[in-house]
């Protein structure tokens, strides 16, 4: 499973963008599951075909429920002017030249998370 993530910084503002795929396996999507719940977030009904999540917010608030399918991918944001939160699934992972076509952005991927 690769984990791609940018990171963008714009004179005294940072913007984090990190997109992980959700799995194709039920073991991988319960890695990812997990991973949501380590970001502080909600994640539950954990099925074959997929598994719901939401952004839970400093002031106890929670976004909307999504659902992710095998194969979708999860993307994080988070910076100094926004609270970390999930987006909608993405069907397809990031693509630097269409995504983020500008020299601001620098995908800093590490080895597997």
């Amino acid at each position: 499973m690769t984990v791609r993530v940018f990171e963008r910084l714009e004179r005294i503002k940072h913007h984090r963008v990190e997109y992980r795929p959700a799995g194709d396996t039920v073991a991988e999507m319960a890695a990812t599951v997990e991973w949501v719940r380590a970001k502080g977030h909600q994640a539950a009904s954990l099925e074959l075909d997929g598994f719901r999540y939401r952004s839970a917010y400093p002031d106890g608030s929670t976004g909307p429920w999504y659902w992710i399918e095998p194969g979708q991918w999860l993307c994080l944001m988070e910076g100094e002017a926004q609270d970390s939160e999930f987006d909608a699934p993405h069907d397809e992972g990031p693509d630097d030249h269409l995504i983020y076509p500008s020299d601001e952005w620098h995908e800093i991927t590490e080895a597997a998370r």
